[in-house]
């Protein structure tokens, strides 16, 4: 009899204990909605592969960024709060603007400058590139024999010869320096 009231005591303070976790944490949880929006140029044309970063004032946890698409638009999942939204692109200049988000849906356009033509020196059309490189294969394998170079191995560029003759085939190098062959 007694034991079943002990029990009975502590189920009903576990379930109750249990309860009031719950509901404070229900209360201070936040919930995410989805906002989205548009990145536009000065002649309203849609700035595609902008990086749109918003930084929440009040806690840096429900920060998030995130990239527009080919069209421009992005979306992302924010917390309500007061938020610095900072956007930047290719050939664009950085802006940052302060916004109170309080409600799911889109936050409209947002206009980007360009930079000034005299300003302009981080990207230049070019008709092509043609890059050409020599071969480095530190292996070479011959009708009788492999052969390597340690020249075009980069891993003997900093090592020494130990690290060298670990990395020719058939050969064995044992903590000690003694070598061996296969």
């Amino acid at each position: 009899m007694i034991r079943t009231e002990i029990t009975q005591n502590l189920t009903r303070k576990t379930l109750g204990l249990t309860f009031m976790l719950s509901a404070a944490a229900f209360a201070f949880a936040q919930e995410k909605m989805n906002v989205s929006g548009q990145i536009v140029d000065k002649q309203n044309q849609p700035v595609p592969y902008a990086s749109v970063s918003f930084s929440n004032k009040a806690n840096k946890l429900f920060s998030d960024a995130t990239l527009t698409d080919e069209k421009g638009t992005y979306q992302v999942a924010l917390v309500p709060g007061n938020y610095d939204i900072t956007i930047e692109a290719i050939d664009f200049k950085k802006s940052t603007l302060n916004k109170q988000i309080a409600k799911p849906g889109s936050l409209g356009n947002f206009t980007v400058e360009p930079e000034g033509s005299l300003t302009n020196t981080k990207t230049q059309d070019i008709q092509g590139v043609t890059i050409t490189a020599a071969a480095t294969k530190p292996y070479r394998v011959e009708l009788d024999k492999k052969v390597y170079d340690p020249s075009t191995d980069l891993i003997s560029k900093g090592g020494n010869l130990q690290d060298v003759l670990t990395n020719v085939p058939s050969v064995s190098v044992e903590t000690d320096g003694t070598v061996s062959m296969r």
